[in-house]
């Protein structure tokens, strides 16, 4: 039998506040998350009426940096982390996008064309 992944059409972002964030993390059961959004933009992901995840990110002059990149557990294996991480290569005038990674994630990033920094796990892709 062979595993086919569903692809989403359309990844939307809208921004999200304090009391949004902590309604949405507190609704995924079982997630033990401990996110630090204290300088970043805090951004839900939603697929049609779905919100799926969140992404926080800190933007400087010509790059993102990924603070935290998460995926509601119900739809993880769909690929929608790999779409997010595309969809925010393509934003205007963003010619590096990096990633905060955790040792068990460093994989998933790499696999995904980013390069690990020295001495962190800051991973770094280039965009041309």
């Amino acid at each position: 039998m062979k595993t086919v992944k569903k692809k989403h059409p359309t990844i939307q972002f809208n921004e999200i506040s304090e009391t949004e964030l902590e309604n949405f993390l507190s609704s995924c059961s079982g997630d033990k998350l401990a996110p630090g959004f204290d300088t970043a933009e805090n951004l839900i992901v939603t697929i049609g009426k779905d919100q799926v995840g969140l992404v926080s990110l800190v933007s400087r002059e010509g790059e993102l940096l990924i603070t935290q990149l998460y995926v509601r557990p119900e739809f993880r294996g769909f690929g929608i982390g790999t779409q997010i991480l595309e969809c925010l290569s393509k934003f205007s005038g963003v010619n590096f996008l990096r990633v905060l990674a955790t040792p068990s994630t460093v994989a998933y990033y790499e696999d995904r064309g980013f390069e690990p920094e020295a001495g962190q796990i800051v991973l770094t892709k280039v965009l041309t």
